[in-house]
């Protein structure tokens, strides 16, 4: 299996397409940063950190098209939306929530101004599917809490505390 393919299955585990737009030409993908499936109008989002750029395939494969995404930070996830969601370097929080139209929405998450540009990046963004849509959990490596991420900001999950975990109320 390439590093380099995105896999599409249908509701039974099935494949139903594979492909791979790896390599340097105006189409083609360095780095899968984040995939996701964009319900709204049946397309694949793919965010190529190294070329700060997002893909948009139909469903048989095809580039759609292609737009720069230099969002002066990491975007890590895609919802199901097609809202993304980036880790920062600058600017005034640590996440950035972009449209699928890279239009910022809003951020979240305020930065502390003691950490450098390595801390600020280094943070642990996680997703997945979940009773009420798409679950984004936010993780900065410098912090004690663990966050819900939403389009609307961020709300305290967890508090870690000597390897416990004590959930907020």
């Amino acid at each position: 299996i390439s590093t380099h393919s995105v896999f599409v299955f249908d509701g039974e585990g099935r494949e139903k397409v594979s492909f791979s737009h790896f390599g340097q030409g105006p189409k083609e993908y360095i780095t899968m940063t984040s995939v996701n499936y964009h319900e709204k109008d049946s397309l694949i989002m793919l965010y190529d950190n190294r070329k700060k750029k997002l893909f948009r395939f139909d469903l048989r494969g095809r580039c759609v098209d292609v737009k720069s995404a230099d969002v002066g930070g990491i975007i890590l996830q895609i919802d199901s939306e097609g809202d993304m969601f980036s880790i920062n370097r600058t600017g005034k929080s640590l996440v950035s929530i972009w449209d699928d139209k890279l239009q910022m929405r809003g951020g979240c998450l305020p930065f502390d101004e003691r950490l450098d540009d390595a801390q600020k990046l280094s943070s642990q963004m996680l997703s997945g599917k979940g009773t009420d849509g798409d679950v984004l959990k936010l993780f900065p490596v410098c912090s004690d809490t663990v966050y819900s991420i939403t389009k609307e900001g961020a709300e305290p999950l967890c508090v870690l505390r000597r390897g416990r975990y004590k959930c907020s109320s």
